[in-house]
């Protein structure tokens, strides 16, 4: 299933997903690296894909050769970086 990063809302975009594509829910732009399957943070620019340009604004539409449109069940899963940050804080903690 694939939902919208911003607000959860189920997509049914068609392949390949436009660089103009909106969320019918919030308005999001659908092809941004919010809502791509290799968005990580934890890696250089963002992406996993290294051959990535550098894109500044991670929440408007782009036209990255790279896009592939993530499953929402498998970009949601993760902890938030609060969520992270926490536990490694509790490691600490005497």
């Amino acid at each position: 299933m694939k939902v919208c990063y911003k607000c959860g809302n189920e997509l049914d975009p068609v392949e390949p997903v436009s660089r103009n594509e909106l969320c019918a829910s919030c308005g999001a732009y659908v092809r941004c690296c919010m809502n791509c399957e290799f968005h990580d943070e934890g890696y250089h620019n963002q992406c996993r894909e290294p051959r990535s340009d550098q894109i500044s604004d991670r929440e408007a539409g782009n036209f990255c050769d790279w896009f592939k449109l993530a499953d929402g069940d498998k970009k949601n899963s993760g902890d938030s970086i609060e969520d992270s940050k926490k536990k490694f804080d509790e490691l600490f903690k005497k």
